[in-house]
């Protein structure tokens, strides 16, 4: 049984768009709440975090959006997305009042999607991704 290209938006692209749409309002406000996990760099775990949850959200919507393309270049379309939103957060967090711009931020940013996309490869590698990532659509 085939989605909709509807009911597809909604299952595989719509979550994508909420959550950077998230991550975005989070990134404006002074002083968003955000564990530590009493740790110095526990910020970092954070963006990693958060960026890695992005890169599985997002790579379900390319995977649906783009279903001819070879997984690999699925992959590599979801991290630059990733990659590039965590820039351009950066930049925005610059304009809110008492915020500023880390380059480590971002990088920690890069490095939680590409660990994202380490572990979707290898999910998908070993035919377990289905469940996590849906069937990949025909092209029609």
């Amino acid at each position: 049984m085939t989605d909709s290209p509807r009911n597809g938006f909604l299952r595989y692209v719509l979550p994508a768009i909420l959550y950077s749409t998230f991550i975005y309002v989070m990134s404006s406000f002074s002083a968003p709440p955000t564990p530590t996990f009493d740790l110095e760099w526990g910020d970092k775990v954070v963006h990693a975090g958060a960026f890695g949850l992005m890169m599985l959200f997002t790579f379900r919507a390319v995977r649906w959006l783009l279903p001819a393309r070879p997984l690999m270049v699925q992959v590599l379309i979801a991290l630059l997305y990733c990659i590039t939103y965590g820039a351009t957060d950066e930049i925005h967090q610059s304009f809110v009042p008492d915020r500023y711009s880390d380059i480590f931020d971002w990088i920690a940013d890069a490095v939680g999607a590409a660990l994202g996309a380490i572990f979707i490869i290898v999910v998908l590698r070993y035919r377990m991704g289905e469940i996590l990532f849906g069937k990949a659509r025909t092209s029609a």
